[in-house]
């Protein structure tokens, strides 16, 4: 739970969202180390995953029920060079609520981007974005609420 339950001890409830931070990070540390090892021809990863690929290859066709079960599925992600799933999306969701909630509750949180220094003159900047407006239409027959608001502040301009 992302909300400590009143009769829930503070320190400890921030351990447990500590911990499930920590534990999505050194899973996402794992997927990355298989990937790197599935590049590898000569590692164990790679020798199971062709093992794996020539199994597949060598069963009987004739009472082929491949697909029937959901697990059968699985094994395209354990076969998959990325190593990449489904799941990494919502491991990344999981992961940014988590430490949300460790910035708004934990003084000593320093979450990824805490340490990165900042430029005053890249982070106090103003975007803006023009887009081509038809001046006659803004002035004589705005359409939208946008243009009402030019029109009115050139007719307050106008009038002072």
């Amino acid at each position: 739970s992302l909300q400590p339950k009143d009769s829930q001890d503070f320190d400890e409830w921030i351990a447990g969202v500590r911990k499930k931070r920590q534990e999505i990070l050194e899973k996402r540390l794992a997927k990355r180390q298989r990937r790197q090892d599935m590049a590898k021809r000569r590692t164990a990863a790679a020798q199971e995953r062709m093992r794996i690929i020539s199994q597949l290859a060598k069963k009987e066709k004739r009472d082929d029920d491949f697909g029937m079960r959901d697990e059968d599925w699985d094994v395209y992600k354990v076969i998959n060079r990325e190593g990449g799933d489904s799941d990494s999306e919502l491991e990344q969701e999981r992961l940014l609520e988590l430490e949300d909630v460790l910035r708004q509750h934990d003084p000593e949180f320093e979450g990824a981007g805490a340490n990165v220094p900042l430029i005053p003159g890249e982070t106090h900047q103003l975007h803006v974005a023009l887009e081509r407006l038809r001046s006659p239409e803004l002035i004589f027959q705005p359409i939208c609420t946008e243009q009402i608001i030019v029109e009115d502040a050139i007719v307050d301009v106008e009038m002072e």
